[in-house]
C-alpha cells in the first residue's frame, strides 16, 4: 500500500488520461500501466497489470454508454472484435512468460508512432483538401490499394450500418483482434490504441464511431480479462490503487462524454494523432528506463 498522497498524484493523473481516452477511444491503460510502474510500483508488474485492466470496466462502460447514446457505435463491427479480442484477453491474462516484453513492447512503439503520425497527415489533408498536391494523391491512392486488398482476405463480411456499407475480411479481423486481446491480458493495456486507426483506415469509420465503436470493445474484453484475473487467485491486487483509478476514471469519462459530443471531427483526428505518439515515446522511454536500471 501507497502513502495516502501517492494514491492523491495517481488519482489526478488518471482523470486526465480518462478524458482524453473516453475522447480518443483507447480508454487509457496504455498510459497508467508504464507511468505507474515507473514511478510507483517499480518491480511490481503484476500488481499494476491486473488493478488497472479491474479500474476500466466502469470507465469503460461509461465512455461505452454515452457513444451508445450519441449513436456513435458500430454494434456489428464490435461484435466481429470482441470474439477474438476477449479470446486473446484470456490467453494473455492466463499468462504468456515465453513472450519477451523488450519485444513486445518495441512493437507497440513503432505501430502507434506509425498510426500517429498518419492520424496528423489526415488533419493536415482535411486543411488542405483544395490544395492537394498530385504527390498526395499518389500516396493517398496507393496507401488505400493497400488496405483494401488487406480487407479482401477471404472469408468477407459485408455489411450495411444506415447509409454506410463497408466489407470485413474476419480472418483478418480475427487475426488483428485476437493480436490486439493478447497485448491486453499481458499487459493490461486495452488495445483501443490499435483499434481506432485501424477502424478509420481499414473501414472508413469516422473518428468518433472509430472511438466509440473502440470502447465497446474494450468493455467486454477487460471484463473478461478482470474475471480471469480474479479466477486465477493467485495475482496480487492493490485495491486502494483499483478504487482510485476507478472513480477518478469515472469522473474524467463522464467529463469526456460530455467534452466529446462539442469536438469537432478534426480535433480527434488531432488528439488521437497526439495520444498515439504520445504512447510511443512514453513506452520506449519507459522501456528503457527499467531495463536499463
Amino acid at each position: 500500500m501507497l502513502p495516502t498522497e501517492f494514491y492523491a498524484i495517481i488519482g489526478i493523473i488518471a482523470f486526465v488520461i480518462s478524458i482524453v481516452g473516453n475522447i480518443s477511444g483507447f480508454s487509457g491503460g496504455v498510459f497508467l500501466v508504464p507511468f505507474l510502474i515507473l514511478f510507483f510500483y517499480p518491480g511490481a508488474e503484476e500488481i499494476v497489470i491486473v488493478s488497472v485492466i479491474l479500474s476500466l470496466i466502469l470507465p469503460v462502460l461509461v465512455g461505452t454508454i454515452g457513444a451508445w447514446r450519441r449513436k456513435e457505435v458500430d454494434w456489428k463491427l464490435g461484435l466481429i472484435f470482441v470474439v477474438p479480442s476477449t479470446i486473446g484477453a484470456i490467453l494473455g491474462a492466463i499468462g504468456l512468460e515465453s513472450i519477451y516484453e523488450i519485444v513486445i513492447v518495441s512493437f507497440i512503439s513503432v505501430i502507434a508512432f506509425i498510426f500517429g503520425l498518419r492520424m496528423l497527415l489526415m488533419v493536415f489533408q482535411e486543411n488542405k483538401k483544395k490544395k492537394e498536391t498530385e504527390n498526395t494523391s499518389v500516396l493517398e491512392s496507393t496507401e488505400k490499394k493497400i488496405w483494401s486488398k488487406l480487407n479482401s482476405l477471404p472469408p468477407v463480411l459485408k455489411i450495411k450500418n444506415g447509409e454506410f456499407e463497408y466489407q470485413v475480411s474476419l480472418s483478418l479481423a480475427f487475426l488483428i483482434g485476437l493480436s490486439i486481446g493478447l497485448i491486453t491480458g499481458f499487459f493490461g493495456v486495452s488495445g483501443g490504441w490499435l483499434q481506432v486507426p485501424i477502424f478509420i483506415l481499414l473501414f472508413g469509420f469516422s473518428p468518433l464511431v472509430a472511438s466509440g465503436t473502440s470502447l465497446f470493445v474494450i468493455v467486454i474484453k477487460v471484463l473478461a480479462t478482470g474475471i480471469t484475473y480474479i479466477a486465477r487467485g493467485n495475482l496480487p491486487i492493490d485495491w486502494w490503487l483499483v478504487l482510485t483509478l476507478t472513480i477518478s476514471m469515472v469522473v474524467g469519462a463522464s467529463i469526456g462524454n460530455f467534452l466529446k459530443g462539442k469536438v469537432k471531427t478534426r480535433y480527434i483526428f488531432l488528439i488521437i494523432g497526439i495520444a498515439l505518439l504520445l504512447i510511443a515515446i512514453f513506452t520506449l522511454v519507459s522501456t528503457i528506463l527499467k531495463w536499463g536500471a
